[in-house]
């Protein structure tokens, strides 16, 4: 083989790495900006839906499909369990061999509260709690637990239009906390009930220590039909077919998602002192399909299973990024709102 034949391959291995770390980050750009505005659209058209499952602000939460929304001077509220596991996939950093699987454990309660007709309080708080399955000499922490809050005020200007602000603590750690592990994020939002069936949703969120420091969002929940809805929002932007009163079907996105950051001695461990106490984002993104079935009312349970793409955790500090192959995923998850 000629040098220059040699150079071509691999000056074309090249391009292709960097075009599929852009597309990863143009779809993690896209998909959080979806993210950012479910609460507001499923608190205004959800609840009137049978069987729809609402979310809260995932500014507030990192959460995973809880909700509630204010109903005139009337408020409910809505909590949630889910736990997940991605099987085993092969690790790229630094050329280091290996395979890392996951399982997650979250809960998130939130609520809105009316001051009155006009003005309410939005209020929640999330944990999310991340198990990893480590390799020798690669970053990854054995496990990631996080805690967030939030509260703010929102404005019904009409029956069109609703305005609201929140913003909250991050804690990204929460054992031996320090100045370094608490942050801070949030979001404002607007949405439009352009149509009783269509609401659409804007809004910029922020989180400086995330790997997007601020993002522009917009959104859109569709009742197709009845028993129909497209619900192109996060933290599960779903087609959604309701077969009864009781149980539906879906095609869904979804994922795990948190700011965090690793202990004091992660780096000393693999010999790369940079990882000692590091920024991370950890972003897991699935697609799959699943059921939801109506125990009594309020409560529902849910399953799904489908495929794990894009995992990574992205040091953005220090310039580094551990990818994950892509694996199976299956979750269950617990809803209640009262």
């Amino acid at each position: 083989m000629t040098k220059g034949s040699e150079f071509s391959k691999t000056s074309c291995k090249y391009i292709k790495k960097q075009v599929v770390k852009m597309s990863q980050n143009v779809v993690a750009v896209a998909i959080a900006a979806l993210s950012l505005l479910n609460y507001s659209v499923a608190g205004q058209s959800a609840l009137a839906s049978a069987g729809q499952p609402v979310a809260p602000p995932n500014d507030a939460t990192n959460s995973y499909g809880i909700g509630m929304a204010v109903q005139g001077n009337r408020w409910t509220m809505g909590a949630s369990l889910d736990y997940s596991y991605v099987g085993g996939g092969d690790i790229s950093f630094q050329g280091i061999k290996g395979n890392s699987d996951a399982q997650s454990f979250n809960a998130n309660v939130a609520a809105e509260i009316p001051v009155n007709d006009k003005w309410f309080v939005p209020v929640g708080i999330g944990s999310r709690n991340l198990f990893l399955g480590t390799v020798a000499n690669a970053p990854i922490p054995d496990q990631i637990n996080t805690l967030g809050f939030n509260a703010g005020v929102g404005y019904r200007f009409n029956d069109q239009w609703t305005f609201a602000g929140s913003v909250g603590p991050r804690f990204y750690r929460l054992d031996g906390v320090d100045g370094d592990d608490v942050g801070v994020g949030g979001m404002f939002r607007a949405t439009y009930k352009w149509k009783p069936n269509l609401t659409l949703a804007f809004g910029i969120g922020f989180e400086p220590d995330s790997q997007v420091p601020v993002l522009p969002a917009a959104g859109l929940r569709w009742d197709i039909r009845t028993n129909l809805t497209l619900n192109l929002m996060w933290p599960r932007p779903a087609l959604i077919y309701r077969v009864d009163n009781q149980f539906e079907v879906f095609v869904a996105g979804g994922g795990n998602f948190t700011v965090f950051r690793t202990d004091q001695n992660l780096g000393d461990k693999i010999g790369q002192p940079a990882f000692d106490h590091a920024l991370g984002t950890y972003r897991d993104f699935h697609i799959g399909a699943g059921a939801e079935y109506r125990l009594v009312r309020g409560l529902s349970i849910g399953v799904e299973g489908g495929y794990s793409l894009g995992r990574e955790i992205d040091y953005t500090r220090i310039d580094q990024t551990l990818s994950f192959g892509s694996s199976p995923y299956f979750q269950i998850g617990l809803k209640y709102r009262f």
